[in-house]
């Protein structure tokens, strides 16, 4: 099995998060397995306590990981994101492997 890891830099700007995840994603075209950082889509907010980061939250449904999900498939490969999902009223991190098929 052939891991990738996906070192970046991430902005307040979830589409140019994105963009840097895709691209990451094709640079890692020939493995089975590609691992991404805590939150990707937007910055590490976790140090800063109490602040309101609703606007990073996405659902199962988000464009953005239907669009990693895609790229992952389209690569044939396993993807690990790690995303601030809602769900159901409450804010988790989002991090599971999106199948290749």
């Amino acid at each position: 099995m052939r891991s990738a890891l996906a070192q970046m830099a991430m902005s307040k700007n979830i589409d140019s998060n994105l963009q840097k995840s895709l691209d990451f994603c094709d640079k890692a075209k020939d493995c089975d397995l590609l691992f991404f950082p805590e939150i990707q889509l937007s910055p590490f907010f976790p140090q800063y306590e109490k602040s309101d980061v609703t606007e990073y939250a996405m659902n199962t449904n988000s464009s953005e990981i239907i669009k990693l999900a895609e790229k992952a498939k389209g690569n044939s490969f396993y993807l690990s994101p790690n995303i601030y999902l809602e769900q159901d009223g409450k804010f988790i991190f989002f991090f599971t492997l999106l199948p290749d098929r």
